[in-house]
């Protein structure tokens, strides 16, 4: 991996580090008129004057507040972006990574599109049906084979929590971050420590956090950015990661790609079928089963859904069926494998 790529997984591991950290609780702050995702914020000092920055855990006797990624769950629905910009020492700024986030929870759907260097691929998961888009083709997945967080989280973010606890972390206030009130947040990130994880030479680091305090929702994390100064795969600049939550509990539908069809009606799942994949007309899946029960299953289904046999042939064990129904062809093999068999079902036709 390029020391670039190891800054960006860096800066993504950042904002998670920062949910499992310490924040302390609220003593009055200036409140921030509302703005779009990505917008400037403007903020106003609250009446009565006040807004001065306090020191973390100054509210005696409250504890501080805990922040978990699990929390999310209680939003019915979200939209989310991570943005990576770098500018290089006398050059003009570089988008290098951005991530667009949907998420519903009831029904269960998201969605994630990542761009990174001219390169776009999404990931997508609607129940038990999950897809992955890449250079213009999509592959379709049984959902229950696809941990869309491990895909998302590569590296276990325990090993970076104990950065952001022990950042000096200093109250700002309260304000108003895309139609959400949060408490805001500054601390000075250890440069020493991104250094020795990315191989890079970090002179300067610091973030800003905002964390959901509206009584209504849970302790999600709104808003985080952080910037540093130093060097990418040898060159000199600076850094700049954002992220932030929006439109929260607004209606969300979240629809499968243009063109991802799942395996016709009258094809019937296969009741025992795992790790299902589908690529264009090309349905793939493992079963514990032997070849000669799943062969079985179709001879015995196929015909009362108007599907008529051409040929049923077996050889070194690997079953051939063949089948048609108007106009249309359906091709079916089924393979012996370790614990079971492999199957590969080919629709061709209207």
């Amino acid at each position: 991996m390029k020391n670039g790529a190891k800054l960006l997984v860096v800066a993504i591991l950042v904002v998670v580090a920062a949910l499992a950290c310490s924040l302390g609780q609220p003593g009055g702050g200036a409140e921030t008129q509302p703005s779009a995702a990505g917008g400037e914020t403007v903020t106003q000092e609250p009446a009565g004057g006040g807004g001065a920055p306090t020191e973390e855990g100054s509210s005696a006797g409250v504890p501080p507040a805990k922040i978990n990624t699990a929390d999310m769950e209680g939003l019915d629905s979200y939209r989310a972006r991570f943005v990576f910009r770098w500018t290089p020492t006398g050059g003009a700024e570089e988008e290098m990574m951005e991530m667009e986030q949907e998420v519903t929870n009831n029904p269960s759907a998201s969605r994630v599109t990542i761009t990174y260097q001219g390169e776009s691929m999404e990931w997508g998961q609607i129940g038990d049906m999950a897809w992955t888009c890449s250079a213009g083709q999509c592959v379709q997945f049984s959902g229950s084979e696809t941990d869309m967080e491990d895909a998302m989280t590569p590296l276990n973010p325990d090993e970076f929590a104990e950065m952001a606890d022990e950042a000096d972390m200093v109250y700002q206030g309260q304000e108003t971050v895309n139609g959400i009130l949060a408490d805001h947040y500054t601390f000075p990130f250890t440069a020493e420590a991104m250094t020795a994880m990315a191989n890079e030479n970090i002179t300067t680091a610091e973030a800003e956090v905002w964390v959901a305090a509206e009584p209504s929702l849970p302790q999600f994390m709104v808003r985080f950015q952080m910037s540093w100064e130093g060097e990418m795969d040898g060159q000199a600049g600076s850094g700049e990661y954002s992220y932030e939550v929006y439109d929260v509990n607004v209606p969300l539908t979240i629809e499968p790609p243009e063109g991802l069809t799942a395996q016709p009606e009258d094809l019937p799942q296969y009741p025992n079928a795992t790790g299902t994949g589908m690529v264009g007309d090309i349905t793939t899946f493992s079963t514990s089963d032997d070849a000669a029960t799943v062969a079985d299953y179709y001879r015995n289904q196929l015909p009362a859904l108007g599907w008529s046999n051409e040929s049923d042939t077996e050889f070194g064990g690997v079953v051939m069926q063949v089948w048609h129904k108007e106009g249309r062809t359906a091709s079916i093999a089924i393979s012996p494998q370790d614990g079971g068999s492999g199957v590969v079902i080919t629709v061709e036709g209207p």
